[in-house]
């Protein structure tokens, strides 16, 4: 019995430590977000934000929304992980849309997760 026991042992041993490699699946996730078709944006606004838990989710949420309107060319963030307020940044075409109404866009977003803060509006240079 106790032959039979440590040859099924070594036979696990043996099986279990095979030089061949085993394969390793890696999860990609991707966060993009398309942007609209050729806005020439005049106007540059920066929003203060409060709400944001993390820039990949939030801050793509509102990108997508933005983009939408087709009056929106691009979206970057200054978020920092457990900071109260963050700022987007917002290129547009002011004769498309308004920043009231992107702050409507915006505050409505969510369940109305997003509060926004100070907002100030300038030429846009590329």
């Amino acid at each position: 019995m106790r032959i039979q026991i440590a040859l099924l042992s070594l036979l696990f041993f043996v099986a279990g430590c095979t030089s061949e490699e085993k394969p390793v699946f890696i999860r990609k996730e991707s966060h993009t977000v398309s942007k609209p078709n050729k806005v020439v944006s005049n106007k540059l606004v920066a929003m203060e934000i409060e709400g944001m838990t993390c820039v990949m989710g939030c801050g793509a949420s509102i990108r997508k929304e933005l983009y939408t309107t087709n009056a929106v060319s691009s979206v970057e963030f200054d978020f920092k992980e457990n900071r109260k307020i963050n700022t987007a940044k917002i290129a547009f075409d002011s004769a498309k849309i308004s920043i009231d109404e992107m702050v409507s866009i915006i505050s409505k977003m969510n369940e109305k997760q997003f509060s926004l803060g100070k907002i100030s509006e300038e030429e846009y240079k590329k």
